[in-house]
């Protein structure tokens, strides 16, 4: 499982495992990740390509949401930012790229990118099923 934080990884490993999963299976393992930097998203691709022989699964859903205060004269529509701190300013990465921008398309598309070879050959094995 691939998350920025490992605690909170292992807590949703711990409730996975609690609930129970078919036998063999395989583990749950958290795999460090944060795509807000593009170089850390393709060093943590290619750490996993040294550990691992194959890849079934990827999904890429990890988004930032970055909404600004909206609010409509003589009415009671408003829409506050889901992160407060940052108001009405998109926050930058040390790039200067776009957060939300980051995290939602340039992170996902280098980590996935990195791990296409992976993905490829293990499509090329007998019975492989891979998904995307």
């Amino acid at each position: 499982m691939a998350a920025r934080d490992e605690t909170r990884a292992n807590e949703a490993i711990d409730r996975l495992n609690e609930e129970g999963r078919e036998p063999g299976l395989g583990e749950v393992i958290w795999h460090e990740l944060d795509l807000k930097d593009p170089r850390s998203a393709k060093e943590s691709a290619e750490c996993f390509i040294a550990r691992e022989r194959k890849l079934d699964i990827l999904v890429n859903n990890a988004a930032l949401s970055v909404i600004t205060v909206l609010v409509h004269p003589g009415s009671n529509f408003m829409v506050r930012s889901r992160i407060p701190a940052f108001g009405n300013v998109q926050a930058l990465n040390a790039d200067g790229i776009g957060e939300s921008m980051a995290i939602s398309s340039l992170g996902p598309y280098i980590f996935t990118k990195t791990l296409l070879p992976l993905l490829e050959s293990t499509a090329s094995l007998d019975g492989a099923d891979v998904r995307n």
